[in-house]
Order: C-alpha cells, then sequence, then structure tokens
C-alpha cells in the first residue's frame, strides 16, 4: 500500500493513504468500514519527509498478535470461569453436580 507523507513527528510519519475498492472489504485496518481516505502513523525507517511516496507494510507476526489477543483472553476467561466455578461455587451450592 502506497501512501504520502503528509506529518514527520520524530521517529513516526503520518501517512495519507487513500484505499483501493480491492482493500475496501478486507478490514484489516482499524480503518476499514471508514472512509476511503485515511491517515496512519508509521515507523519512519526510510527517513521520509514530507511530501514523499511510501510503501507500507503490515508486519508478519501483527496478524497471530490480533488472533492471540481475539480468542487467547475469552478463551482464559472461560477456563478461569469454569475452574472457579467448579472448585469455589460448587460447594457452597448443595444441590450442584
Amino acid at each position: 500500500m502506497k501512501g504520502l507523507v503528509t506529518e514527520t513527528k520524530g521517529r513516526f510519519v503520518t501517512v495519507h493513504i487513500v484505499r483501493k475498492e480491492a482493500c475496501g472489504e478486507c478490514r484489516a485496518c482499524l480503518s476499514g468500514m471508514m472512509e476511503n481516505d485515511m491517515d496512519i502513523e508509521a515507523q519512519n525507517l526510510c527517513e521520509a519527509e514530507v511530501g514523499d511516496w511510501v510503501e507500507l507494510e503490515l508486519q508478519d507476526n501483527a496478524f497471530m498478535h490480533a488472533v492471540l489477543i481475539m480468542y487467547g483472553i475469552p478463551f482464559v476467561g472461560l477456563v478461569l470461569g469454569l475452574v472457579l466455578g467448579y472448585f469455589v461455587v460448587a460447594p457452597f451450592v448443595p444441590m450442584i453436580n
């Protein structure tokens, strides 16, 4: 995905991107359901200046981190609820097996 650098902030730059039609439905970014233009803050690894065109890419492990957060935290909550319910609450309620 290519974009135009509009602002520099130390080690980060603000990049203005016009999403293409193919990008519109993937919802990989937070702005997936919003307008066609978006501004993204990214690390300035290539020492870009205002007015430069840059190409952005998603890190390989970013998707796996999102999946682990989205499914891992609820799974831990489910297991914790089962364990607490079985060992803590069940002894106080005699009619529950």
